[in-house]
């Protein structure tokens, strides 16, 4: 049996409840209190000291290119895909995987295979089906069959404002993300659509053209990249009144992406 004993750690669930001991046996966590006494009958007891330092539930990722991104220089300059080890260091403990700008070398069909492996190695996942192109990517013919027939397959995926597409009309994100409404209302839950937004002037335009004629269609997107510039994130929270969502991407900043970039903690205190 094995037992860990986290001693004064700042203990966030995920509200704050200040300094606690935190006792782990096996794989579960047995007890959080100050000052845990552990029983001579659990033997060997592993202590560490957690002062100064935050215990957090486990950080979902929704948004991972697990089966690697880039490659948009070169076969040389594709980013290989994610190991455990960069998930575990950074907390998370549940990963959303989907594809990135490559749909030709790399599938949907690979992201499942590496969703799989990464629940085998000890971590939560799911994946979204589709990726930049119209007619979406897809395992089984649409983004309604994937959603329907594959457990692990959330919602789905496109590419707007960006020059790595054609331009997507109203009319085309109406389709897809039926499809991710559809699929999800036959397995129960709210089916998503995640929309890269790339930096092309017309922003999310061809979204708030959609939402004109489906207001209901708004709490199934989820735009993506939005602190890419403030214009970006300024339509994003046009969407987030109509019901969508927002999400900010941890890996733009000054420095990958230039100077009109917000942080991601800027981001989230101006969404807040």
């Amino acid at each position: 049996m094995a037992t860990i004993l986290i001693r004064n750690a700042s203990l966030f669930s995920p509200d704050p409840l200040g300094t606690n001991d935190i006792l782990i046996i096996n794989d579960r966590i047995a007890a959080i209190a100050q000052n845990v006494s552990v029983p001579e009958w659990l033997g060997p007891v592993q202590e560490m000291n957690g002062k100064g330092l935050f215990a957090v539930p486990g950080f979902i990722d929704a948004h991972v290119h697990i089966t690697g991104g880039g490659g948009e220089a070169g076969f040389s300059s594709q980013v290989p895909p994610l190991p455990l080890s960069k998930l575990i260091r950074s907390g998370v403990t549940t990963v959303g995987g989907l594809l990135g700008t490559d749909g030709v070398t790399r599938h949907v069909d690979a992201v499942l295979a590496k969703a799989n492996s990464l629940e085998e190695e000890g971590v939560s996942s799911f994946i979204m089906s589709g990726g930049y192109p119209v007619p979406s990517p897809t395992l089984t013919g649409s983004i309604r069959s994937d959603i329907a027939f594959i457990e692990k397959v959330r919602g789905g995926k496109i590419a707007i404002a960006d020059h790595r597409v054609a331009p997507v009309s109203a009319e085309t994100l109406l389709a897809v993300a039926t499809e991710a409404r559809i699929g999800g209302m036959l397995r129960g839950f709210i089916g998503m659509l995640i929309m890269h937004i790339g930096a092309a002037a017309e922003g999310l335009s061809c979204v708030f053209a959609a939402l004109e004629r489906a207001p209901h269609l708004g709490r199934h997107l989820i735009a993506t990249h939005i602190n890419r510039s403030p214009f970006a994130f300024s339509e994003a929270a046009k969407l987030v009144a109509k019901g969508g969502f927002m999400d900010i991407s941890s890996g733009l900043n000054v420095q990958t992406l230039g100077p009109d970039t917000l942080k991601p903690s800027e981001a989230i205190a101006l969404a807040m």
